[in-house]
Parts: C-alpha cells; sequence; structure tokens
C-alpha cells in the first residue's frame, strides 16, 4: 500500500546552519564549499516550521493558517520547495512514523 507523501516528516540536516536577514534566511551547507541558499519569506517561514520534524502535512496546515493559501496548491509548492531542499542536503525527508 502507497504512503501518502505529504505524509513524509521532514528535518533539518545536521550540515546545514541558517541565519536571518531581514525577513529572509540564508541557510549554509557546510559539508558543500560555498553552498549557500537564499529563503524568501515563506521559504523561511517553511524552515522554521521544520524544527521538530513535522510532517509536510503539518507544514502546510500551519502555512494555510498563516496565509492566504489554496490547500492543494500549499501541498504541492511545500513538496517541491522541500525536495529541492533535499537535493541540496540541508534537509533530510523520512517516512512517517507508523499509526
Amino acid at each position: 500500500m502507497a504512503t501518502d507523501p505529504l505524509a513524509r516528516i521532514v528535518r533539518k540536516a545536521p550540515q546545514a546552519i541558517a541565519g536571518p536577514i531581514d525577513d529572509t534566511l540564508v541557510i549554509l551547507n557546510l559539508e558543500a564549499e560555498g553552498a549557500y541558499h537564499h529563503l524568501n519569506r515563506t521559504g523561511r517561514r517553511v524552515w522554521e516550521l521544520m524544527d521538530g520534524g513535522p510532517t509536510l502535512t503539518g507544514i502546510c496546515g500551519a502555512l494555510t493558517r498563516e496565509f492566504a493559501v489554496d490547500p492543494a496548491a500549499c501541498a504541492a509548492d511545500v513538496s517541491a520547495f522541500v525536495d529541492r531542499l533535499v537535493e541540496r542536503k540541508v534537509a533530510i525527508l523520512e517516512p512517517s512514523a507508523p499509526a
């Protein structure tokens, strides 16, 4: 049985450090020379919501309460955004815990 991809847990990678610049965020991958990533306000909020290892569903729930965004659009955008963070090795996706 296939699991819901939004039920995956997302965590910050241990080699990633981040610091705010105004209302944005810069993430540095300590294992990649000069690899840093600049996040806008929404990306910064997703990064903040990653504390504690929430599911992608949990992140989308928080974002739809905080921003005027359609839940389906939020799910697609957050999933794609987190996939990019994983590709850049600053986030880790794990399967959800069994119910």
